[in-house]
């Protein structure tokens, strides 16, 4: 698959406590394919929060979101769509119980349809559902966040790859950002190819016919990209 070619912008929000050093290694490994922007949890209203990423987001950007900084991300991506190009959540927990409420993971061990439709419910929106390429990670041995928050999650989004790291924890980017890394740039080259298709103009194909993008229905992971012409 193609990669991009220029940096691609990148908003990082980390969880509660956490600076850049979440991201650290992760973004030192990708180099200058990314150019990063680590926002921290801002305000201390949600409503406020979104409104306050907006503002210093770049125009298009990739976001990211580890623990409650994912859950911010999923309300910041709906919000601004045709911004973002590519989501990647690891951790969050958009059904995260308060005090005496039902737990979510028990939830889906016993009665596992009815927390789908909830956790469905949560990431559509009334302007539309999360259709960017999106990559849910999760840690093997997240004690905050279980497996399967994650696994329902990713089936509750239109365009999600579900991707567990055996040994890891709650933070991915610091425990394995080797990997975390690898699996981000695939995000974005898929992103990359997403974008791509959905720009109407024709396309020259390698020899030198014409060729219109792909429908727009087929799975971004079965396509092969080709620069757009000039």
């Amino acid at each position: 698959m193609s990669t991009p070619p220029l940096a691609a912008p990148v908003v990082l929000i980390p969880a509660l406590l956490c600076d850049e050093q979440l991201y650290r290694d992760m973004m030192t490994l990708l180099g200058d394919t990314i150019e990063p922007h680590v926002l921290l949890l801002p305000k201390s209203t949600l409503e406020d929060s979104v409104a306050d990423i907006l503002r210093r987001a770049p125009a298009r950007f990739a976001l990211v979101g580890t623990s409650c900084g994912g859950n911010l991300a999923m309300e910041v991506a709906p919000a601004t769509h045709v911004r973002v190009t590519a989501l990647w959540l690891m951790g969050c927990n958009p059904a995260a119980p308060q005090a005496g409420s039902p737990d979510l993971a028990g939830g889906l061990e016993a009665t596992p349809d009815p927390v789908f439709e909830m956790l469905a419910g949560l990431v559509v929106h009334k302007d539309g559902a999360l259709t960017m390429p999106t990559l849910v990670l999760w840690g093997e041995q997240d004690a905050l966040a279980p497996v399967a928050v994650g696994q329902a999650l990713a089936a509750a989004l239109q365009r999600a790859q579900f991707e567990v790291l055996p040994g890891c924890g709650h933070l991915p980017t610091l425990e394995m950002p080797k990997e975390s890394a690898a699996m981000f740039a695939e995000l974005l080259k898929t992103a990359y190819v997403h974008v791509t298709l959905r720009t109407p103009r024709l396309c020259l194909a390698p020899t030198g016919g014409l060729n219109k993008p792909a429908a727009l229905g087929e799975r971004v992971s079965r396509l092969r990209p080709y620069r757009l012409a000039d």
